[in-house]
């Protein structure tokens, strides 16, 4: 993972100029044997970039890149670039040109972000700034699923901690399954579950043992850990993954 003007590509960087002219070149070598494996195993999307509104010149010299790699890979229409975070309104106009520019740049691949606003939901009419809606639980509706549907997009929903519930490890299964089946119930054509497949490696020594093990009470960032599925083995990245109670 790598990082400049609030960009993060997933790919590693050979190099990069960002004053004047944008040189960027991209190592491929990690994203795809990661990306390989996880297609391997059923996932169906591919994420091309996490990117929250960086200058033109760098949509014009990183998005072309990963566009003609994953054409080759065969991979460019299961990609997904997810933008800006719970963009707040004053934001909306950057959203909307971070679309155009992926719609240029990048034709097959499709836009995903979370929103917890209502005033940034579209109207009926409106075409919108993504491909794939996720509105916070509490502002789904089949109506505007339906909506979506007529401009050719899809709406998934997610939850955030202190709202709708979150997957605090203190809250029982039952919370849980009904989650799922209310989703169900209501059709919704995806659920976004933050940290499904992905962790921060930065724990301190107080989490680990003195053989290496991790502590029962490790939670990688403190709190209830309602981020991850997973946590580190032992003291070494080398040393994998364990399953959370999740």
């Amino acid at each position: 993972c790598a990082g400049t003007a609030g960009t993060r590509s997933m790919v590693g960087y050979l190099g990069e100029r960002l004053d004047g002219d944008t040189v960027v070149e991209l190592d491929f070598t990690e994203y795809d044997k990661n990306t390989q494996l996880m297609l391997d195993h059923g996932v169906d999307m591919v994420c091309a970039g996490i990117l929250f509104s960086p200058p033109e010149a760098y949509y014009k010299s990183f998005l072309p890149k990963m566009y003609e790699h994953l054409r080759e890979k065969g991979w460019d229409r299961k990609a997904f670039i997810y933008g800006w975070d719970e963009f707040k309104p004053e934001k909306l106009a950057e959203v909307r040109q971070d679309h155009a520019w992926i719609k240029q740049f990048a034709p097959t691949f499709r836009h995903l972000i979370p929103v917890n606003h209502a005033e940034n939901l579209p109207d009926p009419d409106d075409p919108g700034i993504m491909d794939i809606w996720v509105p916070v639980l509490g502002l789904y509706s089949r109506q505007f699923a339906d909506e979506r549907a007529k401009h050719g997009q899809s709406v998934w929903a997610y939850i955030v901690n202190g709202s709708e519930g979150s997957f605090d490890v203190q809250r029982s299964m039952d919370h849980y399954r009904s989650l799922f089946w209310n989703l169900w119930r209501r059709r919704c054509a995806g659920f976004l579950y933050y940290g499904t497949t992905f962790y921060h490696w930065a724990p301190g020594t107080a989490d680990f043992n003195p053989d290496g093990s991790p502590k029962k009470t490790f939670l990688g960032r403190g709190g209830s850990n309602m981020d991850f599925l997973c946590y580190p083995a032992g003291a070494r990245p080398e040393d994998g993954l364990n399953a959370s109670v999740r």
